[in-house]
Order: structure tokens, then C-alpha cells, then sequence
């Protein structure tokens, strides 16, 4: 191997035996005895002059792809051609560079991922957690949550007004709403009582019907036969 790879990176410098002799130092019949494979285990000085005489690693004389980059691609290898025809000083620039470039990128990687975003309508009307707020408007606008936050099947938001659904629910808080014209006896729900909005738990038993609030300042209220009450949603979080 390492006579096949002395000779693959002599061709590539395209060095005659004597161009190598001579700029290495190595005695052109040493050199000679090594590319024909009868010196196996040449002293490292001599190693080393003939790296140095052909600008390359002594890595590269034991390397299993010959010697000619198999372990780089071509952009690899160009860069590593460019760099060694560079003076020093030049030579020093990139690897400061290069040092920069990997510090940012390590940075890049250990901070926080930017949370992915869901659309929603958030209505500006706000739903009433106390005495009754109108709701029914068309004004919204279409505002990004994180996805994490949105608890899965919110079909809209809307903010509460009042304090009536503490400690659950508080003044100024945006809850998400799954679009439902039912919900179940025990849900929290956005309903429409008589046109006003409201945010309530809902009981149901066979003969009333009531919208119940978490504060106990506040009195359940009843609905009646004669009172009309619609279902605009499942409150989910």
C-alpha cells in the first residue's frame, strides 16, 4: 500500500522519480527501492520528506483510498487544493474563520427551535364570565398561537370578560373554543342567552336547564322554555 500510494500522489504532482529525489532529499535509489515495494518500512525522516516534498499528510502513503481524497468529495478536495497553495498568513485567516463559522453554528444548535405557530380567529368581542356581554359579531382577527398551546380540535378563540369562572377562568384570558352546536351536561361552554355571551359550565337534568358559574359570588342562571340559548361552543383550555 504505501508504494501504490506514494506513487498515485506522485503522478497527481505529477513529479518524475528525480523531481522527487531532488526536492525531498531522499536518495533516488532509496526512492526508488520504496516505489518498487522492496523497502517496506522506510525510516519516518524519509517519511516525512516526502510529504513535505509532495505537500501532503504521511497519513495519506497508509491511506486505503490510495492516497487521492476517496474520503473527500470534489468540493472537499478543491477547498483542501486552495488552502495549500495559500501563504500562511492566509492559511491562518481561514482556520480563524473556520473556527468562527463552527462557534456559530454550535450556538445555532443549542438554542431554543422557534415554536411552530396555528392560525386561529380570535374574536374581539369578548365573552361575558359575569352578567352577559353581547357576542354575536363577525369582527376578528386571524392571530398565530403556538401550537403546543391550542389544545387539538380549537376551531376559534375569544377573551373572557368578568371574573365569574374563577378560579378556572380569569379576566383578560383567551380561551380556545371547538365549534359545536352540543356539548354534554358538566362542560364549559361559549353560549348565546338571549344575545348575550357567555362562558359557563352547563347542567342539564330532566326537567332544567342552567348556566353555572365557578365563582360562588355569582347565582346560576336558569334557563327557560321562553328564553332562547344557543350553543356556540366546547371551551377546551
Amino acid at each position: 500500500m504505501l508504494a501504490e500510494n506514494i506513487k498515485v500522489i506522485k503522478k497527481k504532482r505529477r513529479l518524475t522519480n528525480q523531481e522527487l529525489a531532488d526536492l525531498s532529499g531522499v536518495p533516488l535509489n532509496t526512492l526508488s527501492k520504496i516505489l518498487c515495494g522492496l523497502t517496506v518500512n522506510p525510516t519516518i525522516n524519509t517519511l516525512i520528506a516526502l510529504a513535505k516534498a509532495m505537500n501532503c499528510q504521511i497519513w495519506e502513503f497508509f491511506d486505503e483510498g490510495q492516497g487521492h481524497g476517496a474520503y473527500y468529495s470534489r468540493n472537499e478536495r478543491e477547498l483542501i487544493r486552495c488552502y495549500r497553495k495559500l501563504k500562511p498568513e492566509g492559511k491562518q485567516l481561514v482556520q480563524r474563520h473556520a473556527a468562527d463559522l463552527l462557534d456559530y453554528q454550535g450556538k445555532l444548535l443549542t438554542e431554543e427551535p422557534v415554536a411552530a405557530l396555528i392560525s386561529l380567529p380570535l374574536y374581539l368581542m369578548p365573552t361575558s364570565a359575569g352578567t352577559g356581554q353581547f357576542l354575536d359579531s363577525d369582527t376578528y382577527e386571524m392571530t398565530d398561537f403556538p401550537r403546543d398551546d391550542v389544545p387539538r380540535g380549537a376551531t376559534f378563540a375569544v377573551r373572557i370578560s368578568g371574573d365569574s369562572m374563577e378560579p378556572d377562568f380569569h379576566d383578560g384570558q383567551i380561551v380556545f373554543v371547538r365549534q359545536s352546536r352540543y356539548i354534554e351536561s358538566g362542560d364549559v361552554g361559549i353560549f348565546v342567552l338571549n344575545g348575550e355571551g357567555f362562558i359557563k359550565q352547563l347542567k342539564k337534568t330532566e326537567h332544567h336547564v342552567k348556566l353555572i358559574s365557578f365563582n360562588p359570588n355569582y347565582k346560576p342562571i336558569p334557563v327557560s322554555p321562553e328564553d332562547s340559548l344557543r350553543i356556540v361552543g366546547h371551551v377546551l383550555g
